[in-house]
């Protein structure tokens, strides 16, 4: 692994490339989550888009064959990376990691609100974060996202 995080962005990208088009292999037992977290926090400490985008194509290789509990979580720390890039760049619809239509098909996907609700409760002024009026599933699910 530690040859792995000293190469350049470029060059991490070319190797990740080649596992994923099976023209190359990863070392065995290699530590594809610890790679995802040292890439994500370098992409958080630097604000280097590079670092991002190959912390969320870890991610996203991991979670592919990942059971549903891991990768969920998996998916929840993607979309952190995602966010975090969002508020310092703004949105993008020519860069993925900046459009905020994945995030928001991801949230939709794993939520029960309907988007009809959402509308609704936000002109009414419904919309509580409070635990007592959200269901565990949503409740969950934004203490991982840290909204609530």
């Amino acid at each position: 692994m530690n040859h792995v995080v000293e190469l350049a962005p470029s060059e991490l990208n070319d190797w990740l490339d080649a596992i994923l088009d099976s023209r190359s292999y990863a070392p065995k037992n290699f530590n594809w989550l610890g790679l995802a977290e040292i890439l994500a926090r370098r992409a958080l400490e630097t604000g280097v888009l590079q670092w991002a985008h190959l912390a969320i194509k870890v991610y996203e290789y991991i979670a592919r064959s990942a059971y549903k509990d891991e990768r969920n979580s998996l998916l929840c720390s993607e979309m952190r990376v995602r966010v975090h890039f969002i508020k310092r760049f703004g949105l993008s619809k020519e860069d993925s990691l900046l459009d905020i239509n994945t995030i928001a098909s991801w949230f939709m996907e794993n939520t029960d609100f309907s988007l009809e609700w959402a509308k609704m409760s936000r002109i009414t002024g419904l919309i509580s974060f409070k635990a007592e009026r959200l269901p565990l599933k949503q409740l969950t699910l934004c203490a991982k996202l840290k909204i609530g």
